[in-house]
C-alpha cells in the first residue's frame, strides 16, 4: 500500500511539473493579451473593467488573468497565479504600450493639433430618396445581435448615408474599438499614401541593411504587401510562435520579422503572416526619417484627412506601430476609412490614395489565391461568401471585425464583435436584399 501511495504520489508531482513546463512559456502571452486589451480598452476608450471582461476577456484561458489597474499612473499588470505579470503603459497619442521590464525607449506621441472639421461627413438618410425594405433590415439586424453571434456593434453606410447603426451595453458611436487584422487595412493606406507622394514604388527592394547581402534583397514592398514574399513564419495563436511573440513579448517586432529567414522563393508561396505587415511599417520608418514624422503619420495624412477623429495605432516599446493588429477606430470611423476605398482613394475631390491604388489592392495575389489582394480579402469568384458579390471586399480581424465594401451596391458595412461564428453571408445578404434594386 505504501509502495502504491508512493507511485500515485510520483506521478501526480510529474503530472503536474509536466503541465506546468507545458504550461507556463504561454503564461506571458496570456497576461500580455489581458493586460494589452484592458489598458487600450480602459484608458483609450474609456471603458470599465466590467464591460471589458464581457466584451474582451470572456474566453478561457484569458479570462483566467488577474487584472490590476492603475489609475494614477495609468498602466495595467496582468498574472495569473501571480505568475507570467506583463504591464501594459497607456501613453496619450498612442494607446497602450507593452514593457518588457523597463521602459526602455521612452516613446511619446509628439504634439499634434487635429482638425475635426475635415473629413467625409455623412448624409442624412431622408437625403437618399430611396425605397429601403426596413421590416427585412430590421430582421438582419436583429439576427445579428443574437447571443451565439457576440456582436457589439453593426453599421450601414449607403450612397454615405447611415442608414442604421446598433451597439452592445457600454458602446456607442465615439467608443473606440479594435480592429485587430483590420488594421493591415491601415498599413495597405499608409503605403499607398507614400506612394502618391512619390517616396515609395511597390516595386521598391533591397528594403533591409542585413537582407542586402542575401536573396533577400529581392523582396519588394509588393511581395511583403500580398503576403508572397517566401520568409519563414509562424502564424499560430495557440501556443508560443513567431506572431505571439510579436504581439505579447517583443520589444522591437520589426528586428523579429526582418531576422527571418527565405523558406520559399520569393512571389511563389502566399502564406498569412503578420510579420509581414509590421516590416512594412519598418519601412514606413525607414522612409519617414524620424520618430515624431513617423508617429504622427497615420493621424497626419490618413485619419485626420478623413475625419477619423476617434482613431489610433499603437506601438510596441521600441515605437514600431503594430500595423498587422492594433487598430483601433469607431464604428463610424472605420466605416469611413471603408468608404475612402469606396470612392477611389478620394475624400471628396482630394486624392489620399494613388489613382489605381483600390484596383490594384483589391487584385488577387495570383490565380491560386483569389481570396486575398494588397493586405485586403477578396470575394473574388465568390470564393468566400457565395451569395454576396464577388466584387465586395473586405479588412478583416480576429473575433469576426470586419468592414465590408460593395463597390456595386455603394455600401459599407461594419461588423464589430468577439465572435468569428458570424454569419456574414447570410446576414450581409439579407441587408443587400433590404436595399433599392437598381
Amino acid at each position: 500500500m505504501k509502495r502504491l501511495l508512493k507511485f500515485l504520489t510520483l506521478f501526480i508531482i510529474l503530472l503536474f511539473m509536466g503541465g506546468y513546463f507545458w504550461v507556463s512559456p504561454k503564461i506571458p502571452i496570456i497576461t500580455g493579451y489581458a493586460a494589452k486589451n484592458v489598458c487600450s480598452c480602459h484608458f483609450a476608450a474609456d471603458r470599465p473593467l466590467e464591460n471589458i471582461e464581457k466584451y474582451d476577456l470572456s474566453f478561457f484561458p484569458i479570462n483566467k488573468a488577474k487584472i490590476h489597474i492603475d489609475e494614477s499612473q495609468k498602466f495595467v499588470e496582468a498574472s495569473i497565479l501571480g505568475m507570467g505579470t506583463q504591464k501594459a503603459q497607456y501613453k496619450a497619442g498612442l494607446g497602450c504600450i507593452l514593457i518588457q521590464g523597463d521602459d526602455d525607449y521612452n516613446i511619446e506621441f509628439p504634439p499634434f493639433t487635429r482638425n475635426h472639421e475635415n473629413g467625409i461627413q455623412f448624409k442624412h438618410r431622408d437625403s437618399l430618396n430611396q425605397v429601403i425594405d426596413d421590416k427585412l433590415l430590421k430582421e438582419a439586424i436583429d439576427s445579428a445581435f443574437i447571443d451565439e453571434f457576440e456582436t457589439r456593434t453593426l453599421l450601414g453606410i449607403y450612397k454615405g448615408a447611415i442608414i442604421f447603426e446598433k451597439y452592445g451595453d457600454g458602446l456607442d458611436e465615439d467608443t473606440p474599438q479594435l480592429g485587430w487584422s483590420m488594421t493591415k487595412s491601415f498599413t495597405n493606406a499608409l503605403i499607398g499614401i507614400l506612394v502618391n507622394q512619390g517616396k515609395l514604388r511597390i516595386e521598391d527592394n533591397a528594403l533591409f541593411d542585413t537582407w542586402l547581402e542575401d536573396d533577400r534583397k529581392d523582396i519588394t514592398i509588393n511581395d511583403l504587401l500580398q503576403m508572397n514574399s517566401g520568409l519563414a513564419w509562424e502564424e499560430e495563436y495557440g501556443h508560443v510562435s513567431d506572431i505571439t511573440k510579436l504581439l505579447y513579448l517583443s520589444e522591437d517586432i520589426v528586428d523579429l520579422a526582418k531576422n527571418k529567414e527565405l523558406e520559399y522563393p520569393i512571389g511563389t508561396h502566399w502564406y498569412y503572416a503578420s510579420g509581414t505587415s509590421n516590416l512594412i511599417c519598418g519601412i514606413l520608418r525607414k522612409t519617414l526619417g524620424n520618430t515624431e514624422d513617423y508617429l504622427s503619420f497615420p493621424k497626419r495624412s490618413l485619419f485626420d484627412p478623413l475625419g477619423m477623429n476617434t482613431a489610433f495605432m499603437e506601438t510596441d516599446e521600441s515605437g514600431n506601430f503594430i500595423g498587422s493588429s492594433f487598430g483601433f477606430a469607431s464604428a463610424r470611423d472605420w466605416g469611413r476609412f471603408g468608404m475612402l476605398y469606396l470612392n477611389d482613394g478620394k475624400v471628396d475631390s482630394t486624392r489620399i490614395l494613388p489613382e489605381g491604388w483600390v484596383e490594384y489592392s483589391t487584385t488577387p495575389v495570383n490565380n491560386k489565391t483569389p481570396q486575398y489582394g494588397a493586405q485586403i480579402w477578396l470575394n473574388h469568384d465568390q470564393c468566400r461568401f457565395k451569395d454576396l458579390p464577388s466584387s465586395m471586399y473586405s479588412f478583416n480581424g480576429f473575433q469576426g471585425q470586419c468592414v465590408a465594401v460593395f463597390p456595386e451596391q455603394d455600401l459599407v458595412l461594419v461588423r464589430l464583435g468577439h465572435n468569428s461564428d458570424f454569419d456574414f453571408n447570410r446576414i450581409f445578404s439579407m441587408i443587400i436584399e433590404a436595399l433599392p434594386n437598381e
